[in-house]
């Protein structure tokens, strides 16, 4: 009866494991208050180490769409405007700032994020780069072995 109650032990002290692992769908997040909301996408996976999403702004007089590229190493994000009203109006960007990054995942070149924006610039997207200091869920799901000294992320 011991070594019977050992094993289910050890059986429950995997289940969490399995039953908490992080999937995509666990990082679409949606927010609203003050007459506005914001929503963020379900992470793609580049190839790479590299993660997508898209958020979504709406607030009175705002409605913008941005693409997130995020380093799952160094927690580096390029968010580039992928489509925004203006005027009453749907205005995309002129170039897919995804595309863009799967094309640099491709290339035999060896490219950094800043190499990435200055052609998204270059092309006319409004686009910038920033960090985390903690893992985003997109990584988490993909790549959680890059997460480094990141603290992980969590719904919380």
């Amino acid at each position: 009866m011991r070594t019977a109650n050992w094993h289910i032990m050890i059986a429950f002290a995997l289940l969490p494991t399995a039953v908490l692992a992080v999937e995509p769908m666990d990082c679409e997040m949606e927010a609203s208050g003050e007459g506005g909301y914001a929503l963020l996408g379900i992470p793609t996976d580049l190839g790479g180490g590299f993660v997508t999403h898209d958020h979504t702004l709406a607030i009175p007089g705002t409605f913008e769409t941005r693409v997130i590229i995020t380093d799952c190493a160094s927690g580096q994000n390029l968010s580039a405007l992928s489509s925004a009203r203006v005027d009453d109006r749907i205005v995309s960007a002129p170039i897919d700032p995804v595309e863009v990054m799967q094309t640099a995942l491709t290339s035999p070149e060896t490219f950094s994020l800043g190499d990435v924006l200055a052609q998204m610039q270059n092309a006319g997207v409004n686009a910038d780069i920033g960090g985390l200091d903690i893992e985003i869920c997109g990584c988490a799901v993909f790549y959680p072995a890059l997460r480094g000294d990141k603290p992980s992320w969590s719904a919380q």
